[in-house]
């Protein structure tokens, strides 16, 4: 059984939700200026002041307690809850995601991306939802930021392509992200709803998913729910049919600050799939692989 640390015996304030939080205030700050050197000014302060947090939740990480720490969980509406915890790399993939959207603001000035406060808006809220998906350890939570992350890329997509084909490019990206994130929903919902046949209450958190013996057939199947959801974001082989599109026409900062969520995101939730569907030993007929 995985465990975890309250942020009460680590900090005097919720470093997770503050990490989450700060991209979003910083978002409506610049999207209500109208001065595009001020927008960038602000912009470069408000991520700069994100990426020392991201410091100071690495300094906190102990990384000798082999544990879940600054955890914090509400319940927020019926089976949809808040609940978030850092592992190592969560700390390392937030560390670092604060640092590239901090890079990516002077490119967008270069570029130049006119307005200056929309371009941020769209970074820091991308920003929100890749902090979001790292700190996480509920599903729904999960697949929800997911859909924000992806529609603020189609958007930055629509506003400057780089591409001709600018439709082509969005209706490819989009019909493959559909169904992707529709793979990850159904995974997700089934993983509910097993738990609620065996507790009689619906619940989307890791650490209780963990808990709820799974029948192999079902392991196999919310497995490859889970996994194919991902492996099309990515993209794995063969399923990067929307990738040759997508590249000619999103921004360059834009593609390594996608691509940079896509993966650490893949490898932290192959292992949350792994700790969902292990619950029951491997079978005999499996045993042999």
């Amino acid at each position: 059984m995985m465990t975890e640390i309250s942020w009460t015996e680590q900090s005097t304030w919720p470093v997770l939700t503050g990490l989450q939080l700060f991209p979003v205030v910083a978002a409506v700050w610049v999207a209500r200026l109208r001065m595009d050197r001020t927008a960038f000014w602000v912009a470069m302060f408000l991520a700069t002041l994100e990426l020392l947090g991201t410091g100071y939740l690495y300094l906190l990480f102990d990384s000798s307690r082999p544990v879940f720490q600054l955890a914090e969980q509400h319940t927020l509406l019926g089976p949809f809850s808040y609940h978030v915890a850092a592992d190592g790399m969560t700390v390392i993939f937030m560390l670092l995601t604060a640092f590239l959207s901090l890079m990516a603001i002077p490119y967008g000035w270069v570029r130049p991306f006119r307005p200056q406060s929309r371009f941020l808006t769209i970074l820091f809220m991308g920003e929100a939802a890749l902090m979001s998906q790292f700190a996480t350890l509920d599903l729904l939570w999960f697949v929800a930021s997911s859909v924000v992350q992806l529609s603020l890329a189609g958007y930055l997509m629509h506003l400057w392509s780089a591409s001709p084909d600018e439709g082509l490019s969005l209706t490819r990206f989009f019909q493959f992200m559909g169904v992707g994130i529709f793979l990850l929903l159904l995974g997700t919902l089934i993983l509910g709803l097993l738990h609620w046949d065996v507790t009689g209450e619906w619940s989307f958190d890791l650490l209780r998913l963990s808990a709820i013996p799974l029948p192999d057939t079902m392991q196999v199947a919310v497995f490859f729910m889970l996994f194919y959801g991902f492996g099309i974001r990515i993209p794995l082989f063969p399923l990067h049919g929307w990738l040759p599109w997508w590249r000619s026409a999103v921004p360059l900062c834009w593609r390594w600050f996608f691509c940079w969520g896509s993966k650490p995101v893949f490898m932290v939730c192959c292992v949350s799939c792994f700790r969902c569907c292990r619950s029951r030993p491997i079978s005999g007929r499996w045993s042999s692989w």
